[in-house]
């Protein structure tokens, strides 16, 4: 998951990211968010069905927060 955020950071014009089915967990979806901020023009993101609980949720909730480009996330089937 590191190799891909670090890629994320160069990916400034990326609009969706789909990432169901991933297995990120809460710490992938920590340093998940963290690129994410980079990536200014991100309105679409799917981090469906990857086992990610309260630690993960308040990253994705801190992203929100800071990230007012997102319009549509999808979260289900996670813990």
């Amino acid at each position: 998951m590191e190799t891909v955020s670090k890629s994320l950071v160069y990916m400034a014009s990326l609009k969706e990211l789909i990432l169901s089915d991933c297995q990120l967990r809460d710490r992938g979806t920590e340093v998940l968010c963290e690129a994410l901020i980079m990536c200014r023009q991100l309105t679409t993101l799917d981090l469906s069905n990857n086992r990610i609980s309260e630690g993960g949720g308040r990253s994705l909730g801190e992203l929100l927060e800071q990230h007012l480009t997102i319009q549509k996330i999808d979260i289900h089937w996670n813990s």
